[in-house]
């Protein structure tokens, strides 16, 4: 079970229908508390360190969450942008080697960890025995991370690291691999994914053909969905959930919630998209059927009321990878209006070049207005009449 989360100062009624799903497992991936500061809408600046701690002190310590500490579920897990504490961040960040031990410290990870003794939060696990294992692969997308033309989402050491994870032959029956934002989506360059970053997109898909077996989970978009890849990339179907968040319902800064949740289904468009996205307050569950044959999994996600919302079934043999491999599940979308759409496009760019303009203008106002106040200022510190008398004086 996982989410991707937001905003700890809020009552969390979210955990109790957590606790009743009895998960094994419990993963954040990223923004477990937002460690940085918004200044205004869109503008996140970084949090002083005692303040980040202390953001992150308070979601540990909200009675909600207290509550589901007291199941003693296992809990892991990786950051995301906020958490790691710069908006959008990546290996620019000044504090990423400090902020490391304030979400460490929020895990409760053993002192000894190797995740204190290195850079980086990336990690793996094995959970279960023989044909019952499942291997837990964790990137992180954020310490390494350098953004623009020669952009890398990993950094080598950490490629390094994935190789030997997706390569070790100890046999497990079943991989996740998790990142804090979003692998398969094709969605608009206002939402951070993978696919910003053609050549690490394209390397991770490669690696990931090496297993059988493989699903992807994320977070980081505020909204819920299921994805999948055809096999002619991975060698069978593969599989991404996404859960996002458990707090914060659809929302945008000046728009409502319904037109938040026509621009998620509408805009924010992503090819890979098999099931309509969530856009309540939702945590994710991957659940495994170990009685079934082939093994059964269902990628669900639950909204706000703790009802199943989203769901997909898959089994071993859809994900094992074979010449003649399964295809993605035939999905039929709702068409939406075309017209609606373009007319937002319209709008919106309207919107970006009348903005410029102004800005553009209120620039050259006040440059005008600072020319005419230094002339004036000068003007009346240097009057020739002044000038006169210095020079009389010194004759």
């Amino acid at each position: 079970m996982f989410s991707e989360s937001k905003w700890h100062q809020r009552p969390q009624p979210v955990w109790k229908h957590i606790l009743q799903q009895q998960p094994d497992l419990w993963m954040w991936l990223g923004d477990a508390a937002y460690g940085d500061t918004l200044l205004v809408p869109f503008i996140w600046t970084p949090s002083p360190l005692p303040l980040m701690a202390k953001y992150f002190r308070r979601q540990k310590l909200h009675p909600d969450y207290q509550e589901f500490l007291k199941s003693n579920t296992s809990i892991v897990g990786i950051w995301d942008d906020h958490d790691y504490g710069m908006n959008d961040g990546g290996k620019n960040f000044g504090n990423r080697l400090q902020t490391q031990d304030v979400f460490l410290d929020f895990l409760d990870e053993p002192l000894d960890s190797v995740r204190r003794r290195r850079e980086g939060m990336y990690v793996s696990y094995t959970f279960g025995h023989g044909d019952k294992a499942v291997k837990l692969i964790m990137l992180d997308v954020r310490s390494f991370t350098v953004f623009g033309t020669n952009c890398d989402m990993l950094g080598e050491e950490q490629w390094k690291w994935l190789e030997e994870q997706l390569d070790d032959p100890t046999p497990v029956a079943f991989t996740i691999v998790t990142s804090g934002m979003q692998i398969l989506s094709n969605a608009i360059r206002l939402l951070q994914n993978w696919e910003d970053c053609p050549h690490s997109y394209d390397r991770l898909i490669w690696l990931t053909r090496r297993r059988d077996k493989v699903i992807y989970l994320s977070g980081d978009v505020h909204f819920g969905e299921t994805s999948c890849l055809n096999s002619s990339s991975s060698g069978y179907p593969l599989y991404e959930l996404t859960s996002s968040s458990l707090y914060m319902t659809c929302t945008i800064p000046f728009v409502t919630y319904e037109q938040c949740a026509w621009l998620i289904r509408n805009v924010a468009g992503n090819d890979f998209r098999i099931t309509e996205p969530v856009v309540e307050r939702n945590f994710g569950l991957v659940e495994i059927d170990w009685d079934s044959n082939p093994v059964k999994i269902k990628l669900q996600v639950f909204g706000a009321k703790g009802s199943i919302v989203s769901e997909v079934v898959t089994d071993f043999d859809h994900i094992t990878k074979r010449l003649t491999a399964e295809s993605c599940p035939d999905v039929t979308r709702p068409e939406a209006s075309l017209t609606r759409i373009y007319l937002f496009w319209a709008t919106f760019g309207f919107i970006i070049v009348t903005a410029f303009l102004v800005l553009v203008s209120s620039i050259y106002v006040i440059f005008k207005l600072f020319i005419s106040l230094l002339r004036f200022l000068l003007g009346y510190i240097w009057k020739p009449s002044q000038v006169s008398k210095l020079k009389q004086k010194r004759s």
